[in-house]
Protein backbone atom coordinates (compact mmCIF):
# COMPACT_ATOMS: atom_id res chain seq x y z
CA UNK A 1 0.00 0.00 0.00
CA UNK A 2 2.41 2.33 1.27
CA UNK A 3 4.64 2.39 -2.83
CA UNK A 4 1.06 2.55 -4.40
CA UNK A 5 0.92 5.91 -2.76
CA UNK A 6 4.42 7.52 -3.00
CA UNK A 7 5.09 9.07 -6.62
CA UNK A 8 6.55 6.88 -8.60
CA UNK A 9 9.73 9.21 -8.81
CA UNK A 10 10.06 9.03 -5.31
CA UNK A 11 10.48 5.57 -5.63
CA UNK A 12 14.89 4.95 -6.56
CA UNK A 13 14.46 1.42 -7.81
CA UNK A 14 17.81 -1.03 -8.60
CA UNK A 15 19.87 2.38 -6.42
CA UNK A 16 22.25 0.91 -4.38
CA UNK A 17 22.44 2.95 -0.70
CA UNK A 18 25.72 3.82 -0.17
CA UNK A 19 25.41 5.57 3.61
CA UNK A 20 23.36 8.04 5.01
CA UNK A 21 24.54 11.32 7.06
CA UNK A 22 22.26 13.66 8.71
CA UNK A 23 23.49 17.20 8.06
CA UNK A 24 23.25 19.87 10.57
CA UNK A 25 21.83 22.21 7.78
CA UNK A 26 20.06 20.33 5.30
CA UNK A 27 18.52 17.37 7.47
CA UNK A 28 19.12 14.30 5.68
CA UNK A 29 21.50 13.18 2.70
CA UNK A 30 21.17 9.61 0.75
CA UNK A 31 24.33 9.11 -0.86
CA UNK A 32 24.15 5.94 -3.46
CA UNK A 33 26.66 4.07 -5.38
CA UNK A 34 25.90 5.81 -9.07
CA UNK A 35 27.14 9.00 -6.57
CA UNK A 36 23.90 10.31 -6.78
CA UNK A 37 22.94 12.62 -3.45
CA UNK A 38 19.37 13.12 -2.44
CA UNK A 39 17.63 15.04 0.42
CA UNK A 40 14.62 16.95 1.84
CA UNK A 41 12.36 14.01 2.77
CA UNK A 42 9.66 14.03 4.66
CA UNK A 43 9.59 10.24 4.82
CA UNK A 44 12.19 7.76 4.58
CA UNK A 45 11.73 3.52 4.62
CA UNK A 46 14.54 1.92 4.79
CA UNK A 47 14.43 -1.86 3.17
CA UNK A 48 17.89 -2.21 2.94
CA UNK A 49 18.35 -5.70 5.07
CA UNK A 50 19.69 -6.79 8.09
CA UNK A 51 23.10 -4.42 8.47
CA UNK A 52 20.48 -1.93 7.49
CA UNK A 53 22.24 1.80 6.91
CA UNK A 54 18.70 3.21 7.85
CA UNK A 55 18.62 1.45 11.34
CA UNK A 56 21.80 3.15 12.56
CA UNK A 57 19.58 6.87 12.26
CA UNK A 58 17.08 5.44 14.63
CA UNK A 59 19.09 2.44 16.81
CA UNK A 60 22.78 1.88 18.08
CA UNK A 61 21.31 -2.15 18.12
CA UNK A 62 23.44 -4.24 15.59
CA UNK A 63 22.47 -8.18 14.48
CA UNK A 64 23.42 -10.89 16.34
CA UNK A 65 24.44 -14.16 15.35
CA UNK A 66 21.14 -15.84 16.99
CA UNK A 67 22.85 -19.33 16.52
CA UNK A 68 20.49 -20.03 13.43
CA UNK A 69 22.11 -20.05 10.18
CA UNK A 70 21.74 -21.47 6.99
CA UNK A 71 21.16 -21.20 2.75
CA UNK A 72 18.04 -20.11 0.55
CA UNK A 73 18.98 -21.57 -3.08
CA UNK A 74 16.56 -21.31 -6.35
CA UNK A 75 16.49 -24.05 -8.93
CA UNK A 76 15.75 -22.32 -12.08
CA UNK A 77 13.20 -24.80 -14.32
CA UNK A 78 12.80 -26.94 -11.26
CA UNK A 79 10.22 -29.15 -13.90
CA UNK A 80 13.36 -29.85 -16.06
CA UNK A 81 16.20 -29.63 -13.79
CA UNK A 82 15.23 -31.25 -10.87
CA UNK A 83 11.98 -33.28 -11.80
CA UNK A 84 11.58 -35.47 -8.74
CA UNK A 85 11.41 -31.90 -6.33
CA UNK A 86 9.65 -30.05 -8.99
CA UNK A 87 6.83 -33.35 -8.16
CA UNK A 88 7.36 -33.16 -4.29
CA UNK A 89 6.78 -29.66 -3.77
CA UNK A 90 3.78 -30.14 -6.47
CA UNK A 91 3.12 -26.55 -6.89
CA UNK A 92 3.23 -25.51 -3.66
CA UNK A 93 5.06 -25.42 -0.65
CA UNK A 94 6.76 -28.27 1.68
CA UNK A 95 8.11 -27.50 5.14
CA UNK A 96 10.32 -29.89 7.38
CA UNK A 97 11.37 -30.04 10.92
CA UNK A 98 13.26 -31.53 13.09
CA UNK A 99 15.86 -31.58 16.01
CA UNK A 100 16.08 -27.95 15.49
CA UNK A 101 16.63 -27.80 11.76
CA UNK A 102 14.54 -27.18 9.09
CA UNK A 103 14.41 -27.85 5.51
CA UNK A 104 12.12 -25.61 3.42
CA UNK A 105 10.69 -25.90 -0.42
CA UNK A 106 8.52 -23.39 -2.60
CA UNK A 107 7.17 -23.14 -5.95
CA UNK A 108 7.71 -20.06 -7.06
CA UNK A 109 5.39 -18.44 -10.25
CA UNK A 110 8.34 -18.80 -12.59
CA UNK A 111 8.42 -22.13 -11.94
CA UNK A 112 11.72 -22.28 -9.69
CA UNK A 113 11.83 -23.87 -6.55
CA UNK A 114 12.78 -22.26 -3.55
CA UNK A 115 14.96 -24.10 -1.09
CA UNK A 116 16.15 -23.22 2.18
CA UNK A 117 17.92 -25.32 5.08
CA UNK A 118 18.59 -23.55 8.36
CA UNK A 119 19.55 -24.88 11.41
CA UNK A 120 21.68 -24.22 15.01
CA UNK A 121 24.99 -23.76 13.40
CA UNK A 122 27.70 -21.37 14.23
CA UNK A 123 28.27 -17.72 12.66
CA UNK A 124 31.83 -19.14 10.48
CA UNK A 125 30.05 -22.08 9.56
CA UNK A 126 30.15 -21.56 5.36
CA UNK A 127 33.96 -21.50 6.86
CA UNK A 128 34.35 -24.65 8.36
CA UNK A 129 31.58 -26.69 6.44
CA UNK A 130 33.86 -28.19 4.12
CA UNK A 131 32.13 -27.27 0.70
CA UNK A 132 31.69 -24.00 -1.43
CA UNK A 133 28.13 -23.22 -1.41
CA UNK A 134 29.18 -20.68 -4.54
CA UNK A 135 29.03 -23.70 -6.87
CA UNK A 136 26.48 -26.01 -7.64
CA UNK A 137 28.41 -29.17 -8.11
CA UNK A 138 28.30 -29.64 -4.39
CA UNK A 139 24.47 -27.78 -3.94
CA UNK A 140 23.06 -31.24 -4.26
CA UNK A 141 24.37 -32.62 -1.40
CA UNK A 142 24.64 -29.81 0.89
CA UNK A 143 21.48 -30.33 2.72
CA UNK A 144 23.12 -33.73 4.09
CA UNK A 145 26.33 -31.84 5.03
CA UNK A 146 24.06 -29.37 6.74
CA UNK A 147 22.17 -31.98 9.01
CA UNK A 148 25.12 -33.54 9.62
CA UNK A 149 27.04 -30.60 10.95
CA UNK A 150 24.22 -29.79 13.28
CA UNK A 151 24.66 -29.99 16.78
Amino acid sequence: MLVENVPAEHVKWGWKLASLRKMASFGLNVFFSNAEVLSGFNLLVGADGAWSKTRSLFSQDRPHHSGLSGWSMQVSNAKETAPEAYAFVNCGSVFAYSDRKGLFGQQLGDGSLNVSCYGPYPADFTKHCGFDADYLEVANSYEEIMFKHAH
